[in-house]
């Protein structure tokens, strides 16, 4: 949905407030895709994307792609 006015951005709000708040990975992860999912109307996807983190200490080991729309991949990292 394109945010259109001001309650579709406090769905936005709530959703990124359920993200801070989530208590591990997966809990974030799920709330992500809700986000992109349910708000954003993205189409749902659940693949993990492998990084290869060795030698960069910084990335995890993989991501999540969450939902895609036009082409275009929501990933968690």
């Amino acid at each position: 949905m394109p945010i259109a006015n001001v309650q579709d951005a406090q769905e936005v709000e709530l959703s990124l407030r359920r993200i801070l708040a989530a208590p591990d990975t997966s809990a974030r992860v799920q709330a992500v895709r809700t986000l992109f999912v349910e708000t954003l109307d993205y189409e749902y996807a659940d693949q993990r994307l492998p990084l290869g983190s060795a030698g960069h200490a910084q990335l995890p080991e993989e991501a999540h792609i969450v939902a895609r729309r036009d082409g275009v991949s929501a990933v968690y990292v």
